[in-house]
């Protein structure tokens, strides 16, 4: 759908909620956890160039993005989330601003960020509880679920890796200490999900 500056007007008397984001600015990996949240969710929007801190603005307020900027972390987003949902990143001008309006379908398949599994809850977003994969998981083929865990699995061994050689490398004991709790957060995710299965 291609959005016009109405559409977006439209989109700031709504408010954020599980359907609806809004951010001044935005990282590749926030940007991954709002697309696996949404896809996870009911889907939604994500509105780039938008400020709604009540320090700075009453109400939401149009900033502006710097569009090529955005097209980079929106790239590099996608390439954070497994599988790849539905998404459509569209440039809308408003008062020669341009705001990026992100829209993120509802997915059949369970979808992860390199930080983990995400859904969106009111106008945030929240690590996905161990029952909700597990319904997600068995709403597809027993053994596409089964091999689409797998991947889930590996993918999240892959990222726990990654954090351990940063710590190892960093060799602090604060970072140690992160990595074994990280390490038993998702070990108890894993037993867990295994276990409902």
């Amino acid at each position: 759908m291609e959005y016009t500056a109405s559409d977006v007007a439209a989109f700031l008397t709504k408010g954020e909620s599980e359907v609806l984001e809004y951010r001044r600015d935005v990282s590749p990996k926030t940007l991954a956890k709002w697309i696996s949240a949404f896809a996870n969710s009911h889907g939604g929007h994500i509105l780039v160039g938008v400020d709604e801190d009540p320090r700075r603005y009453s109400v939401p307020t149009v900033v502006g993005v710097n569009p090529a900027r955005l097209k980079s972390v929106y790239k590099t987003a996608l390439k954070q989330v497994n599988p790849q949902p539905q998404t459509v990143l569209s440039m809308v001008t408003v008062n020669d601003k341009t705001v990026g309006v992100i829209e993120v379908e509802k997915s059949d398949q369970l979808i992860m960020s390199e930080e983990g599994i995400f859904n969106a809850l009111g106008a945030s977003v929240q690590a996905m509880e161990a029952s909700a994969i597990v319904a997600a998981i068995k709403k597809g083929d027993e053994q596409d679920s089964v091999k689409h865990l797998a991947e889930v699995v590996s993918q999240l061994t892959q990222t726990i890796e990654k954090l351990h050689k940063q710590i190892d490398d960093s060799g602090s004991w604060k970072r140690k200490t992160v990595d074994y709790i990280l390490g038993g957060i998702v070990g108890a995710v894993i037993g867990a999900i295994i276990g409902k299965l």
